[in-house]
């Protein structure tokens, strides 16, 4: 007996070192016990629960509830393991039948808090998927440049690169636009659903910066972001590749640099364009 009181010390002991719940319950799913330092972030004391069932715990009469179907599975001989979402926490969850000889008398439940961890490999999940997006993104880069390479002629090249922008990137719109000599814009190529470019580019002024602004959407009162992008190496270029994205506040740096390197490419290939009419 003295000896049986130590292991069930000792247990305790390392129960409250772990972010761990253990408890029992018993044929009719009502608590006959409950410790560990998880406890704590349920916001419960070892022993509070005991003599309540899982209905009422979880206050729900659903035997479809998965805690609740879980055990139900348990007391049926079955060992079984879930994951399972409470009070803002995650938890991995073990269930056993608890048996006296051959006979299954009830369940025991050890829930270990896993929220780090799961949050952890939610953000290496989408880590991943974001690299494997990236290299789409960047493959798919690799053949439109390689497309326009094989484009002789400028104003061709023009247009494949804005259709390349809607297909390749998500753009809504994208356009290249240049003024003339009295100041008037012109759309030298564009793709994507009709915009009336025109009438965001008396925003513009002849520079070598990029620019963001926010534009209202046709009359209503949404509002949305447009992205001007200088082209030509000389200070007086006025040409620009000019985007409108559904998503630019989230759109990764990486990707911008891509459509950078698009309005290099298109300096580099057709340098003219600052000058034609």
């Amino acid at each position: 007996e003295l000896q049986h009181q130590r292991d069930k010390e000792k247990l305790q002991h390392l129960l409250g070192q772990i972010p761990v719940v253990l408890w029992t319950v018993d044929g009719e799913l009502r608590f006959t016990s409950s410790l560990g330092r998880g406890l704590s972030r349920l916001h419960l004391q070892a022993g509070q629960v005991a003599g309540m069932t899982l209905y009422e715990y979880f206050a729900t009469a659903d035997d479809n509830f998965l805690p609740i179907a879980m055990h139900r599975r348990a007391l049926a001989g079955e060992s079984v393991s879930y994951d399972f979402a409470w009070q803002g926490r995650v938890f991995h969850t073990v269930l056993a039948p608890q048996r006296e000889g051959q006979r299954v008398v009830g369940v025991i439940g050890v829930a270990t808090d896993v929220t780090e961890r799961r949050a952890e490999t939610e953000l290496l999940r989408k880590k991943l998927c974001a690299e494997k997006r990236l290299e789409s993104l960047v493959k798919r880069s690799e053949r439109l440049l390689r497309g326009l390479a094989s484009v002789s002629d400028s104003a061709q090249r023009r247009q494949r690169a804005v259709e390349g922008l809607v297909s390749t990137f998500g753009c809504r719109s994208a356009a290249v636009l240049q003024p003339d000599t009295t100041g008037e814009w012109h759309v030298l190529a564009a793709a994507g659903q009709p915009t009336n470019w025109r009438s965001y580019s008396s925003s513009l002024r002849p520079t070598r910066r990029e620019l963001f602004f926010t534009v209202p959407v046709h009359s209503g009162a949404s509002r949305e972001r447009i992205f001007f992008l200088p082209i030509g190496r000389s200070k007086k270029s006025a040409a620009y590749l000019a985007l409108i994205h559904p998503d630019w506040e989230t759109m990764p740096r990486c990707t911008l640099r891509l459509v950078r390197i698009l309005a290099d490419f298109l300096a580099t290939t057709f340098p003219s364009v600052a000058s034609q009419q």
